[in-house]
């Protein structure tokens, strides 16, 4: 027998092959590999995240459009106040009315609240991500609180008193609450015709205009700063062009009639009518 050690025999197609479907087996069957595992759970986490903010964005939208719905029924009911109680001591019936119009303004506070600490809005960066999705509501809320404020004190609310309603659980901005000024004029302008329908021969009407330019140009500057503002303040100088048409009809008319009331009611009335803006619930 031969001392010389056998030769190994070179490896084969069929002996590659087979050693390739080993090493593939090998691979399908051994988990993924470290750097692989930490971008998979990178990716899980920013689809978390992403899912979590559209679902916080949809609630939002959802309690933004509940808001403005439940403000614009406190506009509605506070039309119907009585101009004769325009004054520090309202009727029973006008106190009535805002005693109405206060619970249903807390019950508003009530929702924003419960959607801003459930949403963790007190938190500044989840506030500003967030605030546009709800400030379209806060702005009619405003809008509702100003009217209210002003027929009960005659007054216009200010920034500290509307941040007031809702404490530290939500961060009232300024913008919001300029916007929401803005839309007040509108308010204002359909008060001031509705007064005249109950009798008024100028006094609430003149005390509406009054505030109404105030507005009108404390609100001007910010135009440049605020978005949306300009197209808001375009409304306000109409509305305020039109409270002046009608404290103009009133002098007019009451040197025309001055000695007869009720035909100055009158042609009040049909002076009027033509340009009375419709309310809307």
């Amino acid at each position: 027998m031969s001392d010389e050690p056998a030769l190994k025999r070179p490896s084969g197609p069929s002996d590659m092959a087979s050693g390739s479907t080993s090493t593939k087996r090998l691979r399908s069957d051994a988990s993924p590999a470290p750097a692989a595992a930490s971008v998979l759970e990178a990716f899980g986490l920013f689809r978390d995240e992403i899912d979590d903010y559209n679902d916080r964005r949809e609630r939002l939208i959802k309690t933004s459009r509940d808001v403005t719905s439940l403000s614009k029924k406190v506009i509605f009911l506070l039309h119907r106040f009585d101009v004769g109680d325009f004054a520090p001591d309202p009727s029973s019936a006008t106190q009535k009315l805002l005693e109405e119009a206060e619970s249903k303004l807390n019950h508003i506070v009530g929702v924003l609240k419960q959607a801003a600490a459930a949403e963790q809005l007190a938190l500044p960066e989840r506030h500003d991500r967030h605030e546009r999705n709800i400030g379209g509501g806060l702005e009619e809320f405003i809008e509702a609180l100003s009217f209210y404020h002003y027929l009960k004190t005659t007054k216009l609310i200010t920034l500290q008193e509307v941040q007031e309603r809702f404490r530290d659980v939500l961060k009232v901005p300024i913008h919001r609450y300029l916007l929401g000024l803005s839309d007040l004029t509108g308010e204002l302008m359909r008060f001031a015709t509705n007064a005249v329908g109950q009798g008024d021969t100028g006094r609430v009407v003149h005390h509406v205009l009054g505030i109404t330019r105030c507005l009108h140009d404390t609100l001007d500057p910010f135009i440049p700063l605020v978005n949306e503002l300009r197209k808001k303040q375009a409304v306000t100088r109409q509305s305020l062009q039109k409270i002046e048409h009608i404290l103009y009809a009133i002098t007019v008319r009451k040197a025309e009639f001055a000695a007869d009331p009720e035909a100055l009611q009158e042609m009040l009335r049909r002076s009027l009518d033509s340009s009375a803006p419709p309310l809307t619930d």
